[in-house]
């Protein structure tokens, strides 16, 4: 902490979102069993988040005094409030964490049905987003709570991970697999490698057929846009 404490005299006027190492070293002391000192610290951070106006790390702070203070102590109201502030940036990392310690923690205050439905939430934009560690917390937390994972989709744009989408979204614009590469800083043979699992998963051959599928999708009712 003493570290930190001095990168953050050093940096005096930066942003909390350029520091942010209270919030770190909050979640090793919960790691440790020591949620006092973690809600001390976190509470200080979340304090000049707030001021600053640092809509992400406001998200993560509350998340994590929500941790330290435990169901009994308010902290499932302040895992709330985060999973509120986060739906106005959806699939957000912050956000969907939020999600999964909000429905894990009210499974473990013995709300296995009020559980379900952010744990199914977290599910699904995890899965969506390409976050493996979280999908599967996410799943565990949501069979624990009495709820049935959906099967991941395997076909269709919804199947397409991450990286998946960003290439087909430059590839369905009419760039080349060059000019691909270059936007995603990494090789041709990359986007090619993902061209083919996308056409497979898509039922297309060509990349106006990809544009057309893509298209399709975004022009159904209540279709979502891609990472932002």
């Amino acid at each position: 902490m003493n570290a930190g404490a001095l990168l953050e005299e050093h940096l005096c006027h930066a942003s909390p979102g350029s520091v942010g190492w209270r919030s770190s070293a909050a979640l090793a002391h919960l790691a440790l069993g020591e949620p006092e000192r973690a809600r001390r610290l976190v509470e200080q951070e979340l304090a000049d988040a707030h001021a600053a106006g640092v809509t992400r790390i406001v998200i993560r702070d509350l998340r994590i005094l929500g941790l330290a203070l435990g169901g009994e102590r308010g902290g499932l109201e302040k895992l709330a409030e985060a999973v509120a502030i986060g739906e106005a940036q959806p699939r957000r990392l912050e956000h969907v964490r939020a999600l999964i310690d909000y429905g894990a923690a009210l499974r473990r205050a013995g709300r296995r049905v009020d559980a379900r439905d952010p744990l199914r939430q977290g599910l699904d934009l995890s899965h969506r987003g390409g976050a493996g560690v979280l999908e599967s917390r996410a799943r565990v937390e949501l069979i624990a709570a009495g709820g049935r994972p959906r099967r991941p989709s395997l076909t269709g744009v919804e199947s397409l991970t991450a990286s998946q989408r960003r290439v087909a979204e430059l590839a369905a614009e009419g760039l080349t697999t060059r000019q691909v590469a270059g936007a995603l800083f990494v090789t041709p043979k990359t986007v090619e490698f993902h061209l083919r699992h996308i056409y497979s998963k898509l039922g297309v051959k060509s990349r106006e057929g990809l544009s057309e599928e893509l298209r399709s999708t975004r022009s159904l009712p209540g279709a979502r846009g891609s990472d932002g």
